[in-house]
């Protein structure tokens, strides 16, 4: 398995003072949904009005600066073509310009993959005074035949309308903050948690999720802490998951995974790690402690085939330190669901 490494990211100026997941469902070939639509809406594709070239160069009265070229829908069908389903990219983009006009036109598109692409980039306009233009162009799409694509139009909504009431959206203890992950149960999750500040009514990136090899990771289920100074976050595919305990005040995560601490002392427990490639470890997120200065973990992992390690763990977030594990009986379960101890009391030893 790829040991993951966690890079903390602060955007802007802005430092949130905060007062005190997963199943991958994938888009899969929702590339083959996206790009023949179903009435899912009870609209067809046929009823949707999409806009010209030149109807495309109007809707924004902002002119777009640096662009390759001033045919906003044609750049549209050219991504659709060269960059849709598993190539889509946003790398492409021409850089030093305002790309709003074109994510706008991309919103009329004829293509639904195109129209779910630039519904998602909306909300990264969350500061730009041209909002309520961004929330009205997003409107028709709340009724696309897609269900992708309304799903992202939402998404999209409830940010830059400040509701935050979708699922996507994990409110604090205090109710006044808002952590959530982009793209989240799709397979361009980038990895990236946001929190927005209800006391500074702005949205910071607090932590980017990034594999060795330089690819964004894959965020997953979010656990405020009792006392809202913490999060828990979920890592992970389909066949390995972690989890990263974040403090808010100084964005700092725990520097070791439970996985290699496991490794490094797995004499003590009796485990054999590192001999089997297919180990599939996961390390999933069960009850933070009342005083919000403890998490319990689970954990598992693969020795063989059909030899299935698992078991608890109690991690010390101000000690940033594993200090208590809990192994089950080997077994030939393979991937088995873990819940909390029916025994289990946090003034255990």
């Amino acid at each position: 398995m790829k040991r993951r490494l966690f890079i903390i990211s602060i955007i802007g100026i802005v430092v949130l003072c905060l007062s005190g997941c997963q199943n991958q469902n994938v888009l899969e070939s929702h590339s083959d949904a996206l790009a023949n639509p179903v009435n899912q809406a009870g609209v067809a594709s046929s009823e949707i009005n999409y806009v010209s070239d030149n109807q495309a160069n109007d809707v924004f009265e902002t002119k777009s600066q640096g662009l390759p070229n001033t045919n906003l829908v044609s750049f549209w069908d050219d991504y659709a073509k060269s960059y849709g389903g598993s190539k889509a990219s946003f790398s492409e983009m021409p850089m030093n310009a305002d790309l709003l006009p074109l994510y706008i036109a991309g919103m009329q598109h004829k293509d639904s993959y195109v129209r779910w692409s630039c519904a998602y980039k909306a909300f990264d306009y969350y500061w730009d005074a041209r909002k309520p233009d961004i929330i009205r162009a997003l409107k028709p799409l709340l009724n696309d035949p897609v269900q992708q694509v309304r799903e992202a139009a939402e998404f999209s909504t409830e940010i830059l309308s400040e509701t935050f009431s979708g699922p996507e959206f994990v409110h604090s203890p205090n109710g006044k903050d808002v952590a959530f992950c982009s793209f989240l149960n799709t397979r361009f999750n980038d990895g990236k948690l946001w929190v927005y500040s209800g006391e500074t009514r702005q949205i910071s990136m607090v932590l980017q999720l990034v594999s060795v090899g330089g690819d964004g990771g894959v965020a997953g289920y979010i656990h405020w802490s009792p006392d809202g100074s913490r999060l828990a976050v979920g890592d992970g595919g389909r066949l390995w998951s972690n989890t990263v305990i974040l403090k808010l005040a100084t964005l700092t995560a725990n520097k070791q995974e439970l996985f290699s601490y496991l490794g490094e002392n797995s004499g003590k427990f009796g485990y054999k790690i590192g001999g089997y490639q297919r180990s599939d470890p996961s390390v999933r997120f069960l009850e933070w402690s009342p005083d919000s200065k403890k998490v319990l973990l689970s954990y598992y992992f693969a020795e063989d085939m059909e030899k299935w390690q698992s078991g608890y763990a109690v991690y010390n977030c101000e000690k940033d330190k594993y200090e208590r594990i809990m192994p089950n009986k080997c077994s030939n379960d393979g991937y088995p669901k873990l819940e909390k101890p029916a025994d289990f009391q946090w003034s255990g030893k």
